[in-house]
């Protein structure tokens, strides 16, 4: 069923009103009666379903998106549940089908979001694309170390009196300028792409 209206008359309690009507009377219910405490929860509603609209998976963003998801269905036993085992396999392998080299892949998966995760896990979804998004814009990138090998950076660079991203920063300086490494200038390549 749709039902348009402009922006405007969205934001009006009586549009709104007439709007609840107007499903409740498709609905086959004419002697409903609408409630303001009725308006607020179609009011709710309606800017989570504006909020879940506007997010879609695009090219840009697809393989990451099928990464995640394939990470959750890999990881995450509990991640899709149907009451029938049958129906839970069968939208897996529409997962595993969906061609992420192929054009037509960013509809398919969004298709797939769509129809078979629930409003939370296309929340996580949107979060974790976002994290990602904004991970790639910044110039930064983080490593791992063990708790010793981070205590002694640590204090070597107290020892300095640094930080431990300029003691860092100073060490691959200091080397970088000894070896000079022909690895150095595919690095120095990569950086710039």
């Amino acid at each position: 069923m749709a039902i348009r209206a402009n922006v405007s008359a969205r934001n009006s309690t009586k549009a709104k009103i007439v709007y609840i009507r107007c499903v409740v009377l498709k609905l086959g219910m004419p002697n409903f009666n609408v409630t303001l405490s009725q308006v607020a929860l179609y009011s709710v509603t309606l800017s989570q379903t504006r909020m879940l609209m506007r997010f879609s998976i695009t090219t840009e963003n697809k393989k990451d998106a099928g990464a995640y998801i394939f990470n959750k269905l890999q990881n995450d036993s509990a991640y899709l549940i149907f009451d029938d085992l049958k129906k839970e396999d069968e939208v897996k392998a529409l997962f595993r089908s969906i061609n992420f080299n192929d054009e037509s892949a960013a509809k398919e998966l969004d298709t797939w979001c769509k129809n078979y995760l629930q409003d939370k896990q296309v929340n996580s979804l949107r979060a974790a694309l976002r994290k990602k998004r904004s991970r790639r814009n910044k110039d930064v990138l983080s490593i791992e170390l063990d708790r010793d090998v981070y205590s002694d950076l640590k204090d070597l660079a107290a020892a300095e009196d640094m930080t431990l991203k300029d003691y860092l920063a100073m060490l691959i300086q200091d080397r970088y300028h000894e070896v000079k490494p022909p690895v150095a200038n595919r690095a120095k390549q990569r950086k710039k792409c």
